[in-house]
C-alpha cells in the first residue's frame, strides 16, 4: 500500500497573509488531496470486505 499523499502547504505572502486567490488555490489543493485519501480509504474498505467474505467462505467448508 502506498502512503497517503502529504497535505499541501497553503500559498501565502511573506507576512503570512493570504489573498483570496491564494486561499482558493490552497483550498482546492487541500480538497484534492483529501479526496485522494478518501478514495484510498474506500479501496481499503472494499478490499477488507472481499477478504472477509473469502475467509468466511473458506471457513464454511
Amino acid at each position: 500500500m502506498t502512503p497517503p499523499p502529504t497535505l499541501p502547504a497553503f500559498p501565502h505572502n511573506p507576512d503570512n497573509s493570504l489573498t483570496a486567490a491564494q486561499w482558493m488555490e490552497g483550498s482546492v489543493n487541500l480538497y484534492q488531496v483529501a479526496g485522494s485519501i478518501r478514495l484510498q480509504l474506500l479501496e481499503l474498505q472494499a478490499a477488507a470486505e472481499v477478504q472477509k467474505k473469502l475467509s468466511l467462505k473458506d471457513n464454511s467448508h
